[in-house]
């Protein structure tokens, strides 16, 4: 066991748990574990030299927030340390006049006065010490917060560009816990000080009473403050190791409790297998902390064996020269006091000194932070931006950021009409978010300009362009207040009432989800505190619409609207809703630029940028760009392949499809788990859905037999086909002509993930076609509906992902809520027009049984009956 020395920081012993789970110990990358070793730089001699700095950088940032309570706090200090001198002589004087020549009454009659005067001390010194408190408990707030509100001023106003740049960013992160450390250096400064005075007076105290003895106290006073300093420091390096173990741990208690984990750790069996892992963390943590009690004590017994050493050479020291005669038996007596007194405060002052220099480590970055963001921070002032802007502009713009060596944008030019809608589309890495910042003033441009009416937006005032700019971007802030703030706070310095905000709601159709909350408007949206309610990620989506719509409607002049992947967490419906509610924004004194990877919401933009590497590589109308067949067109018609009917997800040009089912390809359930199959039946769904091969053929002749719902199909040749009919579905219809259609998971392992398709499953044991709907109705929709009959007979496989065979489709009627079925497998329920199915992403047979239906339905208003075509 090592004693003496530098304190070194020690690797943790990582457990066999740690090692199988996370690759070693977890190390957390965050600004408070930047000085985590700080404590292990300081040394007894460094901390004497460097308190007069921090004590100093102290005090100037209590002189700014409160002058007088500062000075206030000095006077205490000081005056309890004069007092504790005062004291000292005072009990010098009672050991005189108690231990002087006479009767024992005519000796206590001669203390009684300075009795009185150390009692008339200890009241001054208490209330002193409670002023020093009261005055330095009002300063702690104030620099706490002056500091807070620097560091929150600072980062709000500097360049977007210095929040991207990864180094700043971690300057920021660090900068964040200098506040809290400002406070904190408050009371161990006046600690430190009371200490340093308190000494100082003892000291003087003892050089009264007899020079030598000032140099006894040191040596008495010198191994507390080494144990102290060491045990701390030791305490601080186990800490860092069995933090580690600790961290490991928690993080395992937080996902066995975990909401989104909930499932797996039950149904995966993961509980009981963290929880193992999660004692072998422990008992690793509780091994380092009972070696660290060992260590501690073994520490305070060395240092406790020098003190005492020291003590009793000072107490034969302070003997010898009572026998000598050179000191009196009253003067040792108080200086016996002195020398415990003085001991006592430089141990509290070396762990005092200690905490002020970690807590200034803080504090410089937080400083650090307010020099560094002084030179990011966006200009004020500037050029007035016109009332009527006309066009935006970029010319030749060229962008780089801080940390990469490409530029994201490289010569780019385009211009931008008020009343216009202009799409920047192009696939991930090619520049469109750095475009939009760049148009809206949020980065300016390393080369090139961007001109606002013709000026340069670095000479605009950039407070008044930012006015002129709304934002709808995929991840807008989902902010934990109420939902009427949330759509407020487009405009939050404008009061406004629920009324003002009725025209939002409404654009953006959420009035029925406002009606829907607890307390309407006035209702929190942050699940982490009582009595607020949680929303989907569709309905934020709606508040968000309604919070650009306020800002827009709220425009004093020329505006420009970005709309950034704005319906990525909407509904088929619900997005074609969504877009054509954006493009009503347009105006003669708006413009809009919407990115967006979905093509069905560009081809109506007035034009079409195309952006690749950061290059400008098109631009022009839908036409215009699909009649050039260029990059524009290709990505078009990539992704409208998903959409034809007949073909699943992911079997676009050049992107494989599923691999064709064999006999002995595991069941997958759902009714949507359809999987591509060899021969005819893969043949017959391919694009337009118009022919579905030979064995479809056979599957109409077969229904042709059993349409009635009493026979069973027959195919080609008659023979019988029963045994392969391995799934069943049902197609659901409303009194609106709607289909009602289930979206299954988008998962790997699963055959067309992602698609749309219907109810069902496959027969279990002996189930008839009939029990088995019957049943999946039940389990996967909670539903129970009579009256339903056999449809028509459709090939492809199961929708359990079975062999090739032969799907039973029943038919039948409901007008239920959608949205209020229980979803125990898939993503959602929704209801569909028939326009819709050329949209979908689809199960290739259940696209052609909507299409039939759809087709025999319109025959029906013309006078035939309802039948499969």
């Amino acid at each position: 066991m090592k004693v003496f020395g530098r304190v070194r920081a020690a690797g943790a012993a990582v457990s066999e748990s740690e090692r199988e789970l996370f690759g070693g110990p977890l190390r957390y990358d965050t600004g408070w574990a930047e000085h985590e070793r700080a404590r292990l730089e300081l040394s007894m001699l460094a901390a004497v030299r460097a308190m007069p700095r921090l004590v100093g950088g102290t005090l100037r940032r209590a002189w700014r927030a409160d002058r007088p309570a500062l000075v206030a706090v000095a006077v205490s200090e000081i005056g309890q340390g004069v007092a504790a001198a005062v004291g000292l002589l005072a009990v010098n004087a009672v050991m005189h006049a108690l231990l002087g020549g006479g009767a024992p009454v005519d000796r206590l009659h001669a203390a009684l006065p300075a009795l009185v005067t150390v009692g008339v001390i200890g009241v001054v010194n208490a209330g002193l010490a409670c002023w020093s408190t009261s005055r330095a408990g009002r300063l702690e707030p104030l620099v706490e917060r002056l500091a807070t509100t620097e560091y929150l001023a600072a980062a709000a106003a500097v360049e977007l560009e210095a929040i991207e740049d990864p180094e700043f960013r971690r300057l920021i992160d660090v900068a964040q816990y200098g506040a809290a450390s400002a406070r904190r250096m408050i009371g161990a400064c006046v600690a430190a000080v009371n200490g340093t005075i308190s000494l100082i007076a003892a000291g003087g105290v003892l050089t009264v009473l007899h020079p030598a003895l000032l140099p006894m106290l040191l040596l008495i006073a010198a191994p507390r403050g080494w144990g102290a300093m060491r045990v701390a420091q030791e305490r601080y390096v186990s800490v860092m190791v069995w933090v580690e173990h600790m961290r490991a741990g928690r993080l395992l208690g937080s996902l066995l409790t975990s909401r989104t984990a909930a499932q797996e750790v039950r149904v995966h069996g993961v509980g009981g297998f963290l929880l193992d892992r999660y004692r072998d963390m422990a008992e690793s943590a509780e091994r380092e902390q009972r070696r660290l009690a060992t260590d501690k004590a073994f520490t305070e017994l060395v240092a406790a064996g020098m003190s005492g050493l020291a003590m009793v050479g000072t107490y034969a020291f302070m003997g010898w020269l009572i026998v000598a005669g050179h000191m009196e038996l009253a003067v040792a007596g108080t200086a016996v006091i002195a020398v415990r007194s003085g001991s006592a405060n430089l141990g509290a002052l070396v762990m005092n000194v200690n905490q002020l220099h970690e807590e200034a480590l803080y504090v410089n970055d937080h400083d650090r932070f307010l020099a560094e963001a002084a030179a990011y921070t966006i200009p004020e002032g500037g050029a007035d931006v016109p009332g009527r802007v006309g066009e935006i502009r970029a010319e030749d713009v060229t962008y780089r950021y801080p940390d990469r060596d490409a530029p994201a944008l490289e010569g780019v030019s385009l211009t931008i009409p008020m009343g216009s809608v202009t799409a920047v589309v192009g696939e991930n890495g090619s520049g469109k978010s750095t475009l939009i910042k760049v148009l809206a003033g949020l980065l300016l441009p390393g080369r090139g300009t961007v001109r606002w009416a013709g000026v340069d937006v670095a000479r605009l005032d950039r407070g008044q362009v930012f006015d002129r700019v709304a934002l709808l971007t995929q991840d807008f802030e989902r902010w934990p207040m109420t939902a009427g703030m949330n759509i407020r706070i487009g405009r939050p310095r404008l009061g406004s009432s629920d009324g003002d905000l009725a025209g939002a709601v409404g654009f953006a159709g959420a009035g029925a989800l406002v009606q829907r909350l607890p307390h309407g408007l006035h209702t929190l949206l942050a699940r982490m505190f009582r009595g607020a309610s949680e929303i989907s990620g569709g309905e934020w989506q709606k508040i968000g619409l309604a919070r650009t719509h306020f800002r827009t409607d709220h425009c004093g002049g020329d505006g420009l609207l970005i709309v950034d992947e704005p319906t990525s967490a909407l509904d088929p419906e619900a997005e074609i809703a969504a877009f054509d509610r954006i493009r009503r924004l347009a105006g003669p004194r708006r413009a809009i630029v919407l990115v967006t990877h979905r093509m069905s919401g560009v081809r109506h933009a007035d034009t079409i940028h195309v952006l690749h590497r950061g290059r400008l590589v098109e631009h022009g109308s839908h036409d215009e760009l699909m009649a050039a067949g260029g990059r524009y067109a290709s990505m078009f018609r990539t992704q409208a392949a998903q959409y034809e009917p007949g073909r699943g997800a992911g079997t676009a040009a050049g992107v494989p499809g599923p691999r064709p089912a064999s006999a002995d390809a595991p069941a997958e359930h759902g009714p949507q788990a359809g999987r591509a199959v060899s021969g005819p039946t893969a043949a017959g769904a391919g694009a337009g859905g118009a022919r579905i091969g030979a064995e479809a053929g056979n599957a109409d002749r077969a229904e042709g037999a059993s349409r009635d719902g009493r026979g069973t199909g027959v195919g080609a040749g008659g023979a019988e086909r029963a045994s392969h009919r391995t799934g069943t579905a049902v197609l659901l219809v409303n009194d609106a002509g709607q289909y009602l259609l289930h979206l299954r998971d988008n998962v790997p392992g699963i055959c067309h993930p992602g698609t749309w398709s219907l109810i069902g499953g496959r027969p279990e044991g002996e189930e008839s076609p009939e029990e088995a709907i019957t049943r999946e109705l039940r389990e996967e929709a909670g539903l129970a509906l009579p009256g339903l009959r056999r449809y028509a007979v459709v090939p492809g496989t199961g929708p359990d992902g079975v062999a090739p065979g032969l799907i039973q489709v029943f038919l039948g009627r409901w007008n239920g809520d959608a949205d209020a079925l229980p979803i125990t497998e898939g993503v959602m329920f929704r209801w569909f027009d028939a326009a819709m199915i050329d949209r979908l992403v689809m199960c290739p047979w259940t696209a052609d049984v909507v299409r039939r239906h759809d087709r025999a339905r319109r025959e029906t208003a013309n006078g035939h009956r309802d039948r499969p075509s």
